[in-house]
């Protein structure tokens, strides 16, 4: 938007340097829109996967190991499961999840740069169910029946985030102590999370890690590397009004000119062309009043659309103004032109009427009779006028 200002409001000199960049513009600003409409799309398909993510993240978070216990007691005789050996409600223990292996601080710290440590682990839970007999509170029920009257026999069923081993998953295959059996199943409760953020991320990346945004129009770098750069300042600075080419033959023309007009390899760019943009001056208005305004970077875009559109209106209005003169002028012109003819033709019509051949068919009011050369001819003081010129100059005067 500056440089469409200085293109329109800065002096000859500075024109001349802006074209070039502004026509550079186009392909700069297009390839930036491109990759933030690409991202778009990007950041809209991926976001239900990182939610997802998220989702099941925060439920791990608030995860608890939740203990269920069925304790049967036999009734009557011994190994004699009835009614009254259930009980109404289950015995219920609940613990917070917590992590095993406490992370290092720097191990918490987000890199966006190290993404081999940033990947999200898929997150592995264990369900476990233990059956625990006893024939006489000291042995296990491969010998006998669980006791009549005491929780001999129980059914416990738990989740936890580490397997649980203090127990064998086999242990009635013979009369022992030990009285317990637990057998786990691992499962995979982030269901795919790793690999989906890891994927989704990857696509983020790619498409937003982009460095087409990047390019600015205040280097001189990025614009000249702009085939439109090129041709427009071959046109503009070289002189060439109907060039297409991106460059000369020998390229050495258009080099001289880019160093006379931006400095060697543009090192003055900066300085003989944005520098001299900022300094220029558009009207906004503050407080409803016309405020004069610089064309600093900082400067909103509000403001130069306001400037700009302020701009054009009084170019318009001197362009109206300047188109009114030259009709009237041309006006002037006409009726001058009109008067001349009509005198030429005056005269003709004069010589037209002062033919006679004989003095009594001489035409004494607009003529006279020469005696010695035997001939009738134009009075000095007459004037003959077919047209009126008294409205063709006061039409002129009007316009």
């Amino acid at each position: 938007m500056r440089l469409v200002l200085a293109s329109l409001a800065g002096d000859a000199e500075t024109k001349a340097g802006t074209l070039p960049a502004l026509a550079a513009a186009g392909p700069i600003l297009e390839a930036c829109y491109a990759q933030v409409r690409k991202g778009g799309i990007t950041v809209t398909e991926q976001l239900p996967a990182l939610a997802n993510a998220s989702a099941k993240l925060k439920a791990m978070a608030r995860r608890a190991t939740i203990k269920t216990e069925l304790p049967l007691t036999p009734q009557t005789t011994a190994g004699y499961i009835k009614q009254a050996s259930v009980p109404a409600t289950p015995t219920v223990t609940q613990s917070k999840a917590a992590c095993a292996d406490q992370l290092a601080a720097s191990k918490t710290a987000f890199d966006p740069h190290k993404t081999a440590e940033n990947e999200i682990p898929e997150l592995t839970e264990y369900v476990h169910s233990s059956v625990y007999c006893t024939a006489d509170g000291s042995n296990n029920c491969f010998g006998g029946a669980a006791q009549a009257g005491s929780p001999t026999l129980k059914f416990t069923h738990w989740t936890a985030e580490k397997q649980d081993e203090s127990q064998p998953a086999t242990n009635y295959g013979r009369s022992q102590t030990k009285l317990e059996v637990i057998i786990s199943a691992a499962v995979n409760i982030t269901q795919g999370v790793a690999e989906q953020t890891k994927t989704a991320f990857n696509l983020l990346e790619a498409e937003l890690g982009g460095t087409a945004c990047e390019t600015a129009l205040t280097t001189y770098t990025s614009v000249s590397s702009q085939a439109a750069f090129r041709r427009q300042a071959i046109r503009t600075l070289v002189g060439i009004s109907e060039n297409e080419a991106d460059t000369t033959d020998p390229t050495s023309t258009l080099t001289a000119k880019l160093k006379e007009k931006y400095g060697d390899s543009g090192d003055e760019y900066n300085k003989k062309l944005w520098q001299k943009i900022e300094q220029l001056k558009i009207g906004v208005t503050k407080s409803k009043t016309k405020t004069e305004v610089d064309l600093k970077e900082e400067r909103t875009i509000s403001e130069l659309t306001e400037g700009l559109a302020r701009f054009i209106g009084e170019l318009n209005a001197q362009a109206a103004k300047t188109t009114k003169n030259d009709e009237k002028k041309a006006d002037t012109t006409s009726a001058d032109a009109a008067d001349k003819k009509g005198e030429k033709n005056d005269g003709d019509k004069k010589d037209e009427v002062c033919t006679a051949t004989e003095e009594t068919n001489c035409d004494k009011t607009k003529c006279t009779w020469n005696k010695e050369k035997n001939e009738c001819k134009v009075k000095e003081s007459a004037y003959i006028s077919s047209v009126t010129k008294v409205p063709l100059l006061l039409a002129a005067l009007l316009f």
